[in-house]
């Protein structure tokens, strides 16, 4: 069972489907979970992308969408568990999609999120993250060394110049909804590295960065870390290796300014 970690409100429609897709084509059981244990809500200003300012990269395809409409539509989907009810007896991974919507601040600032996902770090339980998702593992302490759980471990997320395009391309209609912080994920997550170094960003061409056939996705040991829409593909595929125990082939090599290797 993989357990799939979200907002009340706010989490990415594409950044929770195309994983859970895959997840579920591969056979593996899902079990969603709340804060309130109530059935979670997608971010509105992502689920239309005709509607939205962001360009279909950013919001997820047509057929990201239909993933999404298909996903809550499951019976596993419309009755998740509570945070607080819910331990790791049973639970193979942690999958943990991205998002900017009012509750997901509420969802990385949860203690009781920390708590879970401390125990899985602990326990070597494989963790894959999207985006702002890469935020919370800021905040989880490891208790046996006082650090968060990410200290010596390589990781991308949403790199602060795509975060900062974002939101000045929608802060006339939509305000500070793509600034959920002052400061930009990818400082505080330097912030949190061992070694400020380990933060990798992918290529900084808007090009290569954000087209699906150069993902940027960072494995170091059980622990998983995507960019954004267009790295989930990659994710879920090596997700699923890692559950699986499978070795995943080196990918072919990128074009020169591609500088993020999945």
């Amino acid at each position: 069972m993989i357990l799939v970690l979200l907002p009340d409100t706010g989490y990415h429609p594409a950044e929770l489907s195309v994983p859970c897709k895959a997840l579920l084509d591969a056979g593996f059981e899902l079990q969603f979970v709340t804060l309130s244990g109530k059935k979670s809500r997608a971010d509105a200003n992502l689920l239309d992308v005709k509607s939205c300012l962001l360009t279909r990269f950013f919001t997820g395809s047509s057929t990201d969408q239909r993933k999404h409409r298909e996903l809550i539509k499951s019976d596993a989907f419309c009755n998740p568990k509570s945070i607080t009810d819910t331990n790791l007896q049973n639970a193979q991974g942690i999958f943990i999609p991205g998002g900017f919507g009012k509750g997901m601040k509420a969802f990385i600032e949860s203690a009781d999120v920390w708590r879970l996902l401390a125990d899985a770090f602990i326990k070597n339980l494989p963790v894959a993250t999207v985006g702002q998702a890469v935020r919370v593992l800021t905040r989880v302490i490891d208790p046996r060394t006082g650090v968060p759980v990410i200290y010596d471990r390589k990781t991308t997320g949403l790199p602060k110049w795509f975060e900062h395009v974002a939101w000045m391309m929608t802060k006339k209609t939509l305000g500070d909804h793509f600034k959920m912080y002052p400061g930009y994920l990818e400082q505080e997550v330097r912030a949190n590295l061992h070694h400020q170094r380990n933060f990798l960003s992918g290529s900084t061409s808007w090009i290569f960065a954000l087209g699906h056939n150069s993902p940027c996705v960072i494995q170091d040991r059980q622990y998983l870390s995507a960019r954004w829409t267009a790295d989930c593909d990659r994710l879920s595929l090596k997700f699923i290796a890692l559950l699986k125990n499978i070795p995943l082939s080196q990918p072919q090599p990128m074009m020169p300014q591609q500088v993020c290797l999945g």
